[in-house]
């Protein structure tokens, strides 16, 4: 096999990831490690003090200004944003939003391994975290009452695809809908450290960069038609708020009423 592919090894007790440039990375499996406890009890008590209700906060603030970035990084989250459509995309927005939280609180915690502890009968990486737990207890509340992101109360780490019992990497093959190639290319350059994870809360926990935010997400998508131009639709929330756009969605006119 060529060192130029990405690969994963599975074991009995743990699998290491090969990326190219890289070095391995290995995840044991079973009970949590005492740094594993330490962290994860750092994560809940500054989710649980508000982490993630002060980002959303601080972006909304009048006099918040975004700090500048990298064009090809800031594209990863606004596709993750555009990509919602109806039931699809949501759940993959609110992990990135509960993965980088984690990454700033606790830096040495890796936002691949999503499954700890459960008892010696569920499957469990030594240095992994509960992110279902986080997501239920922190993470969709918060994004529920900022009006950000429709999403079941029992939290979107629920859906099964994210699940699996293999980390967060390219190499991960259950199928997500959304924008699945994004979302694990943002993984990868959190985890190599090639960006800097507090900014990105900043701006995915409002949902891109103003063209499609998080203040659509929410709402009903209904196609009406195509027109030489393409795809037009519109958005409708309860206040009839119709959002209406053409070709690949970057125009958007705000019509009030029906």
């Amino acid at each position: 096999m060529s060192d130029k592919r990405p690969r994963l090894e599975v074991y009995l007790d743990e699998s290491i990831l090969f990326a190219p440039g890289s070095p391995p990375e290995v995840f044991p499996e079973g009970a949590p490690s005492r740094g594993a406890v330490d962290r994860l009890g750092l994560i809940r008590e500054r989710l649980g003090a508000g982490f993630l209700s002060e980002q959303i906060k601080a972006c909304q603030a009048p006099e918040h200004r975004p700090e500048p970035l990298d064009p090809r990084h800031s594209a990863l989250l606004v596709s993750l944003v555009d990509s919602i459509t109806g039931e699809m995309g949501r759940a993959l927005v609110g992990l990135t939003v509960l993965q980088l939280c984690v990454k700033v609180i606790a830096p040495g915690q890796s936002i691949r391994l999503h499954k700890a502890g459960g008892g010696s009968a569920n499957f469990s990486w030594s240095e992994g975290i509960p992110m279902r737990v986080l997501d239920k207890n922190f993470i969709t509340p918060v994004l529920r009452g900022f009006d950000l992101l429709k999403l079941n109360a029992d939290g979107f780490m629920m859906t099964r695809s994210l699940a699996e019992n293999y980390p967060y990497s390219r190499l991960y093959k259950a199928a997500i809908r959304g924008s699945r190639v994004e979302w694990l290319e943002l993984v990868d350059l959190v985890e190599a450290g090639t960006v800097k994870p507090e900014p990105y809360v900043r701006f995915d926990s409002i949902g891109g960069d103003g063209r499609v935010t998080a203040r659509t997400v929410h709402m009903e998508f209904r196609e009406v038609g195509y027109t030489g131009y393409g795809r037009v639709g519109y958005l409708m929330e309860p206040e009839h708020y119709h959002f209406k756009y053409a070709g690949d969605g970057r125009h958007i006119n705000i019509f009030k009423g029906r």
